[in-house]
């Protein structure tokens, strides 16, 4: 909002930022949709109880595919026999 940028990139910042809160928007919605539908199973409860943190902890410790992003690309593994 404070930096001044040519016309062009403005008008790209500005939509991009309006992409992200019709993404926002809909997240919310799906959000209290499956909240809705998940509420009385008993999985679903048990997760709600985890806090915030050691769940965003454990999402991030998870090994890495081959094709995941940040994870070495195959040109640079080592050859295989033969």
């Amino acid at each position: 909002d404070r930096l001044a940028l040519p016309a062009p990139y403005a008008a790209r910042v500005a939509s991009l930022r309006r992409v992200m809160e019709d993404l926002d928007f809909e997240i919310e919605v799906f959000t209290g949709l499956a909240g809705g539908r998940l509420v009385r199973d008993p999985g679903y409860v048990a997760v709600q109880q985890i806090p915030v943190s050691a769940r965003s902890w454990a999402r991030c410790s998870w090994p890495r595919s081959a094709t995941s992003p940040g994870s070495t690309p195959p040109h640079s593994w080592p050859a295989g026999p033969g």
